[in-house]
């Protein structure tokens, strides 16, 4: 099975230039480990895998390592944004392009008067 990622930008929340990788497919059965994790040390594995890179850097530019500690450096403001840009992200790679009104559906248009 292909493993899906869409990239995430916070520039919006105020992180400007900072990004994330979120993977996008998740199995079922992993979903339910990160709602249950056994510990701590399982926990930050997870959401490692969920969001497998980013590029976020400290006030003093110092890079946010990719590591269970280095979610510790995370401010929880971006944290939060991480979450929810990162729903956002999925939903939107996964929803069509809405149909403008030049694009046809196959369906005939009523005749009007």
């Amino acid at each position: 099975m292909p493993v899906k990622v869409v990239e995430v930008d916070f520039t919006v929340d105020g992180y400007e230039g900072f990004k994330c990788r979120r993977w996008a497919n998740p199995t079922i059965g992993w979903s339910k480990r990160l709602e249950s994790p056994a510990d701590e040390a399982e926990s930050r594995a997870l959401w490692l895998q969920l969001f497998p890179w980013w590029n976020f850097v400290d006030a003093e530019g110092t890079e946010i390592p990719h590591t269970a500690e280095g979610f510790d450096l995370i401010p929880v403001e971006l944290w939060n944004a991480m979450l929810l840009r990162g729903v956002e992200a999925v939903k939107e790679a996964a929803m069509p392009a809405n149909l403008d009104s030049s694009s046809s559906n196959g369906a005939e248009e009523p005749a009007t008067a």
